[in-house]
């Protein structure tokens, strides 16, 4: 390039004037001189690098100016990912509170979500939204959207480009649906669940690998129905959550993964969902309030690996062989009727068999250590161990048998059984004695016993402390050596040198034959002679004549007597059982408990057996102070009062301060009421949040909890129904789980007569008289309304599986009721109407009031379907009916019952002449 010389060119104007005239006058005469050529040429590559640089510093301050907004927004908006660890719980728990003003999920909904999800927990949402910073931002822990590619614009929005653009922070990712809302999709995938043509292909691997607590599937579009539905319809979200849940809970990543179904009132995301999750019910459903959006309902699940979907999908149906998940027909479950048969199949699988440990825990007892045992359940039942665990507990003479019987503090899930030698209650708390070398010695025949009827079995001590579950510590070494026979705890003797010496007092043995030879051999060498089993137990080991393998408990989980009290309080942190021994005598063991805060029993209470014998719920109707409606229910409270053996709890949300109900009839008699429960859009409590309370709460320790209607009275002798059900049940001449309905007797209330024609019951005193003088001008109603349930404690309903019927509305009463007569082999249902006299004070709305006109009425009825879905939910089909014995009125018996509703039962134990105990 050749440069023109700066005298050539005076100034930039002269150049421009130049470059001007020389313009013109190349057009007018056709040429310009060679000079003028020049400078047009380096002037024009000047212009070109000066106008490409401009650009540049432009774009790059468009860039800056960007990146200075977006790190605005994150740092206004988000509280999780990088920044979030800088916040502490307390902060997380106020942004929870901020709902977003333009969500569609109800406050409720996401209050339940958010009660779930712990601070620092994991949350995938299907779907992005205006909302999507708030769930974002209520998790330290991991939180990513999946969002539909479909490249499409809704209303003009590309919808993942819009809300990622205002929300750069948020972890998303496109997914391709291949689905249509329609009816031949819906017919499609309603007959083949877990098509392969649901899976999502290029699947993001950090969605599936993750650890999720709660999944919200909220997208991706689906609403209309029929062929003018709109979207993909959620089938694949679905879908795919469950392969999601599968797969971490089979991996044992996490023990639970919740899942919410938002919009389940359409019909995909409820038919679809309960058809492709094994006929598993939501554990609850929430409403939305009215007028947040035009969906209103979302379904909280609840996954475990013991589900049938997680752990053995062969067991949810019997669908073609080649399916990896099969499945129940839900709807065949609600509806009742098989196709093929037209007869009533409940498909409710069997939880209690299903999850039934495979250990039991035996526990022998005398009379003198009755308090010793006491202290033991106290520990036991804080562990909150399942319900279903089985627990056997011999009693070793008839006093403590008799005991064990009446005390209402041990939990029906326990079996008692009669040792089969009677020793002296008193002589056996001496060591040294004869009559306890003779009960200890009994121990080998009691374990025998078990072991040959095919049980494996976990021994304690009643002088030992659970202080923490040992199931897994016993299971965890079994697993180390499958050929090991028995884990006991040890008494590290120092003249026993290496060898483990074992003691007897905590040991786990499997039923084999191995170890049911070992305890034939151990019951002969301690019959020839009563002496301490525990010295014979391991001679018996150590020489080499038995095949049993025995392998020592952790010695830090398991110490004895003297290592936890030489231990260092570290030390004495980490046992899961503590054994009392290395000390004798009932006291000088009771006094060591109490220095280590491990004696749990009050000194007050030591004798008792509990005073209540069954707790029952109740609610409240709105009724003004003084009319027939207020004085009907305060007699139903004021008569539970009066009962000591019965605790009554009152369940309401009623805020008519007119009312007067909870302030005069409840507080007033010292009655518990409960505000917080679930109900449905009209306020009816849910049956199920009901029981689920009764069952949780941890100072209900009576044997039984029930439900009674406001209008009912039982007479005196409910008690002693209760017990000598009881008695029946702790025995297993009845089936561990039980059921306690009857008939009502209906009767007129006068609250206006003279005082011998009124019935307001005033006084305790007058208790007896009036439920006498009611029951004697009253009539029997029919065996299709209970009005009241009875049942026992931990697992006789599944109640997250039991549709959300709501009290008082007709027909769950009976579906109940059908409910257990369908699981005979696992349940008793009783009859108590020969016994018990249930009067229902019949007011101005006739003994059909859950049949009135109100918003709510059909409630029940909608989710029962047809008749034939309870058709044997009557009284009179009760395997079992209580009696009074012919010839002591005061003794109450069970008589099995030749119903009209056949059970098929084979029971070679029981005779309608009553089952003697």
């Amino acid at each position: 390039m050749s440069y023109i010389a700066k005298s050539d060119i005076p100034n930039f104007l002269d150049i421009t004037m130049v470059e001007v005239t020389a313009h013109r006058l190349s057009h007018r005469r056709g040429h310009q001189p060679p000079w003028i050529n020049r400078l047009l040429q380096t002037r024009t590559i000047s212009l070109i690098i000066f106008a490409i640089t401009l650009v540049y510093l432009i774009c790059r301050l468009i860039a800056i100016t960007n990146n200075i907004h977006a790190q605005t927004i994150q740092t206004n908006n988000r509280l999780g990912s990088s920044l979030s660890n800088k916040k502490d719980e307390s902060q997380i728990l106020a942004y929870r509170k901020s709902y977003p003003k333009d969500a569609q999920m109800g406050t409720k909904q996401m209050d339940n979500i958010m009660s779930i999800l712990p601070t620092s927990g994991n949350l995938l949402v299907w779907g992005l939204g205006n909302d999507s910073p708030y769930w974002h931002n209520s998790t330290s822990g991991k939180v990513v959207f999946l969002e539909d590619d479909d490249p499409t614009t809704k209303e003009g929005i590309l919808w993942y480009d819009h809300i990622t653009s205002q929300y750069p922070y948020l972890n998303a990712y496109k997914v391709h649906y291949t689905t249509k809302n329609n009816d031949s999709n819906f017919e499609k995938y309603m007959h083949d669940p877990w098509s392969s043509d649901l899976v999502i292909n290029n699947f993001p691997k950090e969605v599936m690998e993750a650890k999720w607590d709660v999944i919200l599937v909220d997208a991706p579009l689906g609403w209309g129905e029929g062929n003018w539905g709109t979207g993909p319809a959620r089938y694949q979200s679905i879908y795919m959550t469950l392969q999601i849940a599968r797969k971490q809970l089979i991996e044992g990543s996490v023990s639970t993964v919740h899942v919410f179904i938002d919009d389940y009132e359409r019909r995909v995301e409820n038919q679809y969902t309960q058809k492709v999750f094994g006929n598993k019910k939501p554990y609850r459903i929430i409403d939305r309030e009215e007028g947040v959006s035009n969906a209103n309902r979302q379904a909280h699940f609840i996954f475990h690996k013991d589900h049938c979907i997680i752990s053995n999908p062969s067991s949810c149906g019997n669908e073609e062989s080649r399916r990896e998940v099969q499945f129940v027909d839900r709807q065949k479950h609600f509806n009742g009727v098989d196709d093929n048969k037209k007869s009533y199949i409940h498909r409710i699988e069997d939880e209690e068999l299903k999850k039934k440990n495979n250990w039991v825990i035996l526990l022998t007892i005398n009379d003198g250590f009755y308090d010793f045992f006491i202290n033991w359940l106290t520990h036991y039942r804080k562990l909150n161990l399942s319900p279903n665990q089985e627990v056997i507990v011999v009693a070793e003479d008839d006093t403590v048998f008799d005991r064990l019987l009446s005390d209402r503090r041990i939990p029906t899930s326990f079996k008692i059984e009669r040792s089969k030698l009677k020793s002296s209650d008193t002589e056996a708390l001496d060591y040294e004695s004869d009559s306890y070398k003779k009960m200890v010695s009994n121990r080998a025949s009691i374990l025998l016993d078990k072991l040959e009827d095919g049980l494996d079995i976990i021994y304690s001590d009643v002088d030992t402390a659970w202080l923490a579950n040992p199931l897994q510590y016993v299971d965890d070494e079994f697993n180390k050596d499958s050929q090991v026979d028995v884990v006991a705890q040890t008494d590290d003797l120092p003249h026993e040198g290496t060898y483990p010496y074992y003691c007897t007092g905590f040991m786990a043995i499997k039923s084999n034959k191995r170890s049911i030879q070992f305890m034939k051999d151990w019951e002969v060498s301690l019959l020839e002679k009563p002496k301490l089993n525990q010295p014979i137990f391991n001679e018996l080991l150590k020489g080499g004549n038995s095949d049993m393998k025995a392998q020592p408990l952790p010695h830090v989980q398991f110490p004895h007597g003297g290592s936890y009290y030489h231990g260092t309080e570290s030390d004495r942190q980490k046992a899961v059982i503590f054994h009392n021994n290395y000390v004798i005598g009932h006291d000088v063991k009771k006094k060591r408990f109490r220095d280590y805060g491990l004696w749990l029993v009050n000194d007050e209470d030591e004798g008792k057996t509990s005073s209540t014998l069954a707790t029952l719920a109740t609610t409240l109707l709105p009724a003004k102070l003084g009319t027939q409606k207020y004085r009907i229910q305060l007699n139903t409270l004021r008569a539970l009062s009066y009962r000591p053996d019965i605790e009554i709890v009152v369940f309401s949300n009623n805020n008519d301060s007119s009312s007067g109900i909870v302030d005069e009839m409840c507080k007033s008699l010292g009655i518990r009421v409960i505000n917080d429960f679930e109900s449905n859009p009209y306020n009816t409590p849910y049956v199920r949040s009901i029981f689920e309370y009764l069952e949780g709460d941890v100072s209900i320790s009576s044997p039984f909890i029930g439900y009674v209607n406001a209008d009912i009275i039982f007479s005196s002798t409910l008690k002693d129904t209760l017990n000598a059900i009881l008695q029946y049940q702790r025995v297993r001449k009845v089936r561990r789980h039980v059921l306690i309905i009857g008939q009502r007797t209906n009767v007129q209330a006068n609250f206006t007569g003279t005082e011998d024609h009124n019935d307001e019951l005033r006084e305790e005193e007058e208790y007896e008289k009036f439920v006498a003088k009611a029951h004697s001008r009253g009539d029997l109603f029919g065996t299709d309304a209970q009005d009241f349930f009875i049942t026992t404690q931990g697992g006789t309903f599944n109640w997250s599986d039991i549709p959300d019927f709501v009290v008082g509305r007709p027909g769950y009463d009976n579906w109940l009721v059908d409910y257990i007569y369908h699981k005979h082999e696992t349940h008793t249902l009783i009859d108590i109407t020969n016994t018990t006299n249930a009067i229902h004070q019949t007011g101005e709305d006739g003994n059909k009031a859950g049949f009135m006109e109100r918003k709510d009425k059909d409630w029940n009825s909608k989710l029962l379907g047809g008749w034939e879905n309870y058709d044997q939910g009557f009284t009179h089909c009760s395997q079992y009916e209580t009696v009074w014995e012919k010839s002591r009125k005061n003794e109450v018996i069970l008589n099995e019952r030749v119903s009209s509703c056949s059970h098929g039962i084979d029971d070679d134990d029981n005779s309608n002449d009553g089952i003697q105990i």
